[in-house]
């Protein structure tokens, strides 16, 4: 049996290994094409160009024998698509399958093998602190992943030669998001899916839109005129009291139906306002002290905005995620994940970004509060190999590598949402992968809860809250600042 899944997983390297052979094929003076050899050794920070597609410059090694062994932290989570890193055959699914396409396809390129193991953030710290080089990486979530770092857990990234952050199947957000004192301790690239998963969008009814004769979100998306203002005057007109009560509940129709800490946290990012951000010196500073004004501002303007005109309601997140397939809501603001749950579901909905603050605002930034990330241990003992087999992983998932890797697979599997088949909607998914706001959760945590808190419970004043807290928030983040220079 072993023999046979070799011979299967040699044809699937072969298969995918296409693209590579192709961006090295050059013309002769003679006209005739020749082809040169994928790679000559030069580090993964090369970059070659074919077709626009930048392709890395791996080096011609083997690790023969080496076990590449994540300490996977989300084996047990229910909020991915995917809780593996590998798959062990084809199943006709399109994930496992880019899973089992990656894994054979590296395995027989570098002679290693890749598993995984079910392992604890104080599991991944224990073996550390006793000095054991078992995981090349680990995979633990932002709001655990500080602890591991406050020990002296963590390989920096940036001492990682092998490696170029500038690649596109990483994620240049996240190293903007994450890193800070010129450090980067965790990150995210293509490989995982995790931080797509847990990033919210904006999901639309596209039946009550067109019965509603409302604007085109998709134009509105493209021309930057998806804004916070626009998204609370569609809402407006989809309210209903279709019970005839004279009350707005949830047996009505209404404009977005959502859980209000999910919904604040995710338009406070949409709005560039999250409460923590990286300072252009490369140290973490909280927006809601250093940015006050804006921040109030923006806090109030949603507020206002989605409190009128019962456009609103606020639900459990359940509560939510059903009135929207049921058709009682025109919007709904989720996780990517659930392009996917809901394929089955007999709704017509398109994805949308999360709407902006306003026109101006170049960007829409799209949270993932606490997804998983990937961490070197220190105790790892070939930073080159690790290096060089991450920055495998990462491109191996990638678009730039194949129509079949993971990240197309996983657009492939929220389309397959009877609703979202539209090309709009590829990409927009496309657009939310590109911009990925992460939570840099070295400190304030409870804080950020009690600021969430306060906009669920319709507390309009929010600069009371913010000024006591202040001086307690600035010297906890200056202590740990200073602990991890």
């Amino acid at each position: 049996m072993k023999t046979k899944i070799r011979i299967v997983s040699v044809v699937l390297a072969l298969f995918l290994l296409i693209p590579l052979i192709a961006a090295c094929a050059t013309t002769g003076d003679n006209g005739e094409e020749t082809t040169t050899a994928a790679s000559t050794g030069a580090t993964t920070g090369d970059i070659t160009e074919s077709d626009t597609k930048p392709v890395p410059a791996l080096p011609d090694v083997k690790y023969t024998g080496y076990t590449f062994n994540v300490a996977n932290g989300f084996v047990n989570e229910t909020k991915y698509t995917t809780n593996a890193i590998m798959a062990d055959s084809l199943s006709g699914e399109p994930i496992n399958d880019a899973l089992y396409m990656r894994t054979t396809t590296i395995e027989e390129q570098f002679d290693i093998e890749i598993v995984d193991s079910d392992v604890s953030v104080d599991g991944v710290i224990n073996s550390i602190n006793a000095g054991d080089d078992v995981y090349t990486i680990a995979t633990i979530n932002l709001s655990n992943i500080m602890r591991a770092v406050n020990m002296g857990c963590a390989v920096d990234f940036y001492t990682i030669d092998s490696i170029d952050l500038s690649n596109p199947w990483w994620d240049q957000n996240a190293e903007q998001k994450l890193s800070f004192a010129s450090r980067l301790y965790y990150t995210f690239s293509d490989m995982l899916i995790t931080g797509l998963d847990n990033s919210r969008a904006t999901y639309f009814n596209k039946t009550m839109l067109a019965s509603l004769d409302l604007e085109n979100p998709y134009e509105l998306v493209a021309s930057g005129k998806w804004t916070i203002e626009k998204m609370q005057q569609m809402a407006a007109v989809a309210v209903s009291d279709l019970n005839g009560d004279g009350a707005i509940n949830q047996l009505d129709r209404v404009g977005i139906a959502n859980n209000a800490t999910t919904f604040y946290e995710a338009m406070l990012t949409g709005c560039d306002a999250e409460i923590m951000k990286q300072g252009s010196d490369g140290i973490p500073y909280f927006t809601c002290f250093d940015e006050k004004e804006f921040f109030v501002n923006v806090y109030q303007t949603l507020m206002q905005l989605f409190t009128s005109d019962n456009c609103y309601y606020i639900t459990n997140t359940d509560t939510g995620r059903s009135m929207f397939i049921n058709g009682q809501t025109l919007f709904t603001v989720d996780t990517l994940y659930m392009a996917s749950k809901s394929r089955q579901e007999d709704i017509d909905f398109g994805i949308l970004p999360v709407a902006k603050y306003d026109e101006a605002q170049e960007k829409y930034w799209h949270v993932s509060p606490n997804p998983h990330a990937m961490m070197v241990p220190v105790t790892t003992f070939d930073l080159s190999r690790t290096g060089v087999l991450l920055e495998a992983l990462s491109y191996y998932s990638s678009a730039y590598y194949s129509d079949l890797a993971l990240i197309p697979a996983y657009y492939e599997l929220a389309l397959k949402a009877k609703s979202a088949t539209d090309t709009e909607s590829a990409e927009m998914l496309t657009l939310i992968h590109d911009h990925i706001s992460y939570v840099i959760k070295i400190v304030g945590t409870s804080f950020s809860g009690a600021i969430f808190n306060h906009f669920a419970a319709g507390n309009m004043n929010i600069a009371s809250l913010i000024e006591k807290q202040e001086k307690v928030m600035l010297k906890m983040l200056q202590d740990t600042i200073n602990k991890l220079k």
